[in-house]
């Protein structure tokens, strides 16, 4: 540690600078610590100021250890206490891209003559993981406490689209959704009229601008016989070229199992992209798309299970984005693959089943292509005290999951009275998950968590009647992120959609950056798939 003495202030003093040099990830930083006084200038005793900068460093040490485990445990720590003894520590995170965080730390105590001293250290962690697999969603907050009160802009999906000829008003039947490069690209389940089922359009720089604003780039028929099929989507930059990859449901013909199609260059009228259909071998085409997850050039494919052959998940090799390669899969014993979550060398994947001890309603797969185990189911989960229905409907199925660092959030569909439809898993021995908490949403048939993601400290659910938002700070006490603290003022899709309540879905949620992109099917008409951007109240 190098102390450099400043120019002596007009009361004599000297102000200290410490500069120190580590490494962070892949790169060599510079990080400044600099004392502050209050604006008053003093002699720090060396000892206090040494032992300071060291516990500064030590917290950034350990929250550069957190980064290499997983970049979305980089999170702000209020001021606490340092055990036994005077100083106050504390952490600040801000975002400066998707994949950079500026983060400072802070030791204060208190110095002679009263005076709060603080030491201050600040650099920049970096993910290079997060640009290789487009992992955009923003773990930091900027506004947690606005999470309380969401602001929703809406836009009707036939909107979108209504600069191309022919297409139906009853909405796109949206499926899926995927946001890259300030673009959303939409899959649609159907495509109305022979027309398109795969959209593309620009968004406003501004969310609020959503309801009014135009950015429709273009779309196409990806199965070219008017029959639809889309069930899932996601999409990333491999080689400086934008690709989306998507789950198809109408496999007859040449349309694939997977369809990669090269986004570089959307016009509204007359597209015709680079595209890949690729039917996967030795898989019936009965085993049609439900889920899909871009990892590392790699594609992570969840099919619809039944008791036809192949494997419910399969690994595809796209680093050659147009020329796919299957490398492996695994089969589920018929049980659909409703999402997928890939981190490191294992993929989590959750099923619609009836707790098959092969299978479980989550499973851990080694996705790791170097591993002895490769391909293969190296643990599992289920609540046996409340299996799922039988036949891959009804409640209690793992219906979406997510996971940061070593805990993986489980959302089921529905549950029975009693059961928990958020379950939060201790995955940090794969092979021996164990239960570390949960929470019973909410009662009915409309409580499945469609979607979910996990940021910070708040829990985000989309499901069939609502947007909630969930604080999962303390596992052992989940609790409501509202303007009253209860379920009962979180965002209800009916509220602001013409229609049954029961005919209401919540069906796809998206994240990218600081905001939420959902789509929400209502009844036939003009207010069917309204898409929402969901920000965080001012």
């Amino acid at each position: 540690m190098l102390k450099t003495p400043a120019p002596k202030t007009q009361h004599g003093f000297s102000t200290v600078e410490i500069l120190i040099a580590f490494a962070v990830l892949s790169f060599s930083l510079v990080a400044i610590i600099s004392m502050v006084f209050g604006g008053q200038s003093l002699a720090l005793d060396a000892r206090t100021d040494d032992e300071a900068a060291h516990k500064a460093q030590d917290l950034l040490e350990a929250t550069r250890a957190s980064s290499t485990l997983d970049f979305a445990l980089v999170q702000p720590i209020a001021p606490v206490a340092d055990v036994d003894t005077t100083y106050t520590k504390s952490l600040d995170v801000n975002m400066i891209d998707s994949w950079t965080k500026k983060v400072t730390s802070n030791v204060s105590w208190n110095a002679e003559g009263g005076r709060i001293s603080t030491v201050t250290l600040t650099t920049l962690l970096t993910d290079p993981s997060g640009f290789i697999n487009n992992n955009t969603c923003g773990a930091v907050l900027s506004n947690p406490v606005g999470w309380k009160n969401p602001q929703h802009y809406e836009k009707i999906s036939t909107d979108i689209v209504n600069q191309a000829a022919g297409n139906n008003s009853n909405g796109l039947g949206i499926a899926d959704m995927a946001v890259l490069n300030q673009r959303l690209y939409i899959a649609a389940h159907t495509s109305a009229n022979n027309d398109a089922n795969f959209y593309i359009t620009d968004l406003p720089a501004n969310s609020a601008d959503w309801p009014t604003h135009q950015g429709y780039r273009g779309s196409m028929d990806t199965n070219q016989n008017g029959a639809g099929g889309l069930a899932a989507i996601t999409a990333a930059t491999i080689n400086n070229t934008p690709y989306v990859f998507i789950a198809n449901t109408n496999i007859i013909s040449t349309n694939g199992h997977l369809q990669v199609v090269d986004v570089s260059n959307p016009i509204p009228t007359g597209w015709n992209p680079p595209i890949a259909r690729y039917r996967l071998p030795a898989i019936s085409t009965t085993k049609f798309g439900r889920s899909i997850f871009y990892h590392d050039g790699y594609i992570y494919l969840g099919l619809v299970g039944n008791a036809s052959g192949g494997a419910e998940f399969n690994i595809i090799d796209v680093r050659n984005p147009l020329n796919p390669s299957r490398v492996g899969g695994y089969a589920t014993g018929g049980h659909t693959v409703n999402s997928v979550f890939v981190k490191d060398n294992y993929a989590y994947i959750t099923t619609a089943n009836n707790a098959d001890p092969n299978s479980r309603i989550m499973s851990i797969i080694d996705v790791n292509i170097n591993s002895p185990t490769f391909a293969q189911r190296v643990s599992g989960w289920t609540d046996f005290t409340y299996p799922p229905n039988s036949g891959g409907a009804g409640s209690n199925h793992g219906k979406s999951v997510f996971v940061v660092g070593n805990t993986a959030y489980l959302g089921r569909t529905y549950g029975s009275i009693g059961a928990k439809e958020f379950n939060i898993l201790n995955v940090t021995i794969p092979g021996n998950v164990s239960s570390g908490g949960g929470q019973d949403i909410g009662t009915g048939n409309q409580t499945s968590i469609n979607g979910l993601a996990v940021r910070d400290y708040l829990a985000f659910f989309l499901t069939k009647a609502q947007f909630q938002v969930w604080n999962v700070s303390n596992t052992s006490s989940i609790s409501p992120w509202s303007t009253d603290g209860t379920i009962n003022t979180f965002l209800t899709f009916s509220d602001f959609i013409n229609g049954n309540g029961n005919n209401i879905t919540g069906s796809s949620l998206y994240c990218e950056g600081d905001s939420f992109y959902i789509s929400i099917a209502t009844p036939q008409g003009q207010n069917k798939d309204v898409i929402w951007i969901l920000t965080p109240a001012p």
